[in-house]
């Protein structure tokens, strides 16, 4: 399942939340926090996958 939310916490136990809105996001969010450098055609695949998707969907259990 893919959201479009980003939810990192810091060993310090703060919360960062941000909802990703585009490819540049998502680029930024993979390169930063996962060390991963998609493709750009991965990064349209990502995008198109996630533009019929809302930021507000509720989240599996697991994932929270």
């Amino acid at each position: 399942m893919f959201i479009r939310r980003l939810t990192i916490r810091d060993r310090d136990g703060s919360v960062a939340r941000r909802v990703l809105a585009g490819i540049d996001d998502y680029r930024e969010a993979l390169i930063e926090h996962f060390g991963l450098s998609p493709a750009d055609d991965e990064l349209v695949g990502i995008t198109a996958a996630m533009a019929f998707r809302l930021a507000d969907e509720e989240v599996p259990r697991a994932f929270v």
